[in-house]
């Protein structure tokens, strides 16, 4: 996996900003490994003193493989290669005090991506993410993070690896990453080859992704050592996606959890460890994380 990305905030000393990245991905998923190489031009400008947008255009090539025997038909139909061909504009508000780690103050965005601007792939993506900060005694800060997600096909179904999967350290923590939302039992069945007799067999869940997704984070956070930028912080998240036929808020899932932020000098470091208040079968209790690159 690799990723190069430029970007000039003052493109030609103007108030524009324009940037690219080129990527190439893999990832090996439970069900299936998705391969993604692509790229995107980027340009953003100043509607007013805290607020900006931006148009991103995004193409990509994608590819799935190793297909499970026994994953659902949505996902081997999915099997091969495929292009992304979209268009993204999003409007931000930023009244935070200090970007990087915010004391006070709050940041929103609205996007909208559009795709099926040539390419196979077609959808129509809205996020909406606000997260405020609120200073309080002693060098303490509570936040509140909240996204709500939507997206509807284009005349074709929502493509498997583009639907919403919560879970992990950047959505909900104490559960397994793409392991919240819409699931299926999977039936997995060992025979002789030779009578066809059944030797053995077992069940297994497979998360089939939402086109819906809302979730909420609430952290309270304190100085562990000021000087070397190290912080510790307790948690509370709930959330969920959910498929077609299903609402907003319609079931919701809930965690717990503490953690260590240190502001080092290769970049801001996460440890975070969550509890899963109601774990469902085949869920993990309890889920430890580590992450490097953002606070949040």
């Amino acid at each position: 996996t690799y990723q190069l990305g430029l970007q000039d905030p003052y493109f030609l000393d103007s108030k524009y900003t324009l940037g690219g990245d080129i990527y190439r991905t893999k990832r090996d998923w439970n069900d299936y490994t998705e391969k993604k190489t692509g790229g995107d031009v980027k340009l953003g400008f100043p509607l007013a003193e805290d607020l900006s947008a931006f148009f991103i255009y995004r193409y990509e090539v994608q590819e799935i493989s190793n297909v499970s025997l026994y994953a659902t038909s949505a996902l081997r139909d999915a099997e091969g290669r495929s292009t992304l061909s979209s268009i993204m504009g999003s409007v931000t508000r930023d009244t935070t005090d200090y970007r990087p780690d915010p004391s006070k103050g709050g940041l929103s965005v609205a996007s909208l991506e559009i795709a099926g601007l040539g390419g196979d792939t077609q959808f129509a993506r809205t996020l909406v993410n606000h997260r405020h900060f609120f200073p309080l005694k002693w060098g303490t800060v509570f936040s509140i993070n909240s996204q709500l997600g939507y997206i509807a096909n284009i005349g074709h179904d929502i493509p498997v690896n583009e639907r919403f999967y919560l879970g992990g350290i950047n959505t909900l923590r104490g559960f397994a990453s793409r392991e919240v939302g819409p699931r299926v039992v999977q039936t997995n069945v060992v025979t002789d080859p030779v009578t066809g007799a059944v030797l053995s067999s077992s069940q297994d869940y497979v998360y089939i992704g939402g086109n819906k997704e809302g979730y909420f984070n609430f952290e309270y956070i304190f100085p562990i050592a000021k000087g070397s930028g190290v912080k510790g912080l307790l948690f509370f998240d709930t959330g969920n996606a959910w498929d077609e036929g299903e609402s907003f808020f319609s079931s919701m899932r809930y965690s717990v959890g503490t953690g260590i932020r240190w502001a080092s000098p290769l970049g801001p470091l996460r440890l975070e460890w969550g509890r899963n208040l109601d774990a469902l079968d085949g869920e993990r209790s309890s889920q430890i994380e580590f992450s490097i690159g953002r606070f949040f």
